[in-house]
């Protein structure tokens, strides 16, 4: 059953293709705000960086055709082209809507480029008009506009719920996650290799991984959780992690990407397969296989303490990781009985 609730979560790379334009979009509509000329500077110079990395990924992928950037045109063709081959079936577009409205822009992508975009974000003037953005991307998708609101809100109390207190909110959470993925050391065996496609090495790899994650995707590639899936969107990546895919690499690497996934997984119970759905077999199987995921990262956790001195970094990770994904569940299994009553 693992490999059919993973393909729920699933995004071809059409369907990829259609994210990553709406992301950019979404940064070039706060470029058009940002009156800083060298801040507006900085910002077209990580949407081109971005971009490349995308297009990179995308040419490893062996989808030609899809190997470039939405125009507004474009968009909309591939937008009404999606709804109709999916029907009343529009989960992935749910997941699109759900990873472009977490999606936080100008992380890092590398290491040596942390400095260089650090302090960047949506101007003021942008700010004000970014919840009309998200309003008008739902409506074109053919999703109510007020899951805009709805998603935002079941995040941030999915992120305060599991952490216990509240917070700033925490959107994609990659910037810091992923770079503490890459200085953690798993740049080449996770970065490098799972998430990059084949041929890429070093810098060039890292960024292709990076730009996979985008606000939060899992790029699986090749990898083969399930044939023709580019990436993992809403959370699914906790589930993929249950299944041997080497995910779990990045919860060891850092806690804030596991309670990231944690609460786009709890929108996703609450909101599309109990809420949207109701599909009450699907929402026991997706609690079951984050149940087994837990299990794994618990293996995981015994083999690092075989050696503990060597591995003090990974286990304190891991053991905050599975904290977040034991509170996760516990919501998820409350969320699943409220919505029995």
């Amino acid at each position: 059953m693992s490999g059919a609730i993973i393909n729920e979560f699933g995004l071809t790379i059409s369907q990829m293709r259609l994210m990553t334009s709406l992301q950019a979009m979404v940064v070039e509509t706060d470029i058009s705000f940002e009156k800083d000329e060298g801040m507006s500077l900085r910002k077209k110079r990580w949407l081109n960086e971005w971009k490349t990395a995308i297009l990179n990924f995308l040419s490893h992928s062996g989808e030609g055709e899809f190997i470039r950037f939405c125009d507004k045109e474009e968009l909309d063709r591939l937008i009404e082209e999606e709804k109709e081959r999916l029907g009343a079936s529009n989960t992935p577009l749910r997941l699109i809507l759900l990873e472009t409205i977490l999606f936080e822009p100008f992380f890092p992508l590398s290491v040596e480029a942390s400095k260089e975009y650090k302090g960047l974000r949506f101007c003021a003037t942008f700010r004000k008009e970014y919840h009309n953005t998200l309003e008008e991307i739902a409506g074109s998708l053919g999703i109510d506009k007020g899951l805009v609101r709805t998603y935002r809100k079941t995040y941030k109390a999915s992120i305060d719920g599991i952490r216990g207190k509240k917070t700033k909110m925490l959107m994609g959470g990659l910037a810091g996650a992923a770079l503490a993925v890459l200085t953690a050391g798993y740049a080449i065996p996770v970065i490098g290799v799972l998430f990059a496609p084949a041929g890429l090495y070093g810098a060039a790899a890292v960024n292709a991984g990076l730009a996979a994650l985008g606000g939060g995707a899992l790029a699986v590639g090749g990898f083969g959780v399930a044939g023709g899936m580019a990436v993992i969107a809403g959370g699914g990546g906790i589930l993929a992690a249950g299944i041997g895919t080497g995910l779990g690499r990045l919860f060891i690497g850092s806690p804030t990407f596991a309670l990231t996934q944690a609460a786009k997984l709890e929108v996703v119970l609450k909101e599309i397969v109990l809420g949207q759905q109701r599909d009450v077999r699907f929402a026991q199987e997706l609690i079951k296989e984050q149940r087994h995921a837990i299990n794994r990262l618990e293996e995981e956790m015994l083999v690092f303490r075989s050696n503990e001195d060597k591995h003090k970094t990974e286990i304190a990770n891991l053991k905050k990781s599975i904290a977040y994904l034991r509170k996760s569940l516990m919501r998820n299994e409350n969320a699943f009985a409220e919505g029995m009553k």
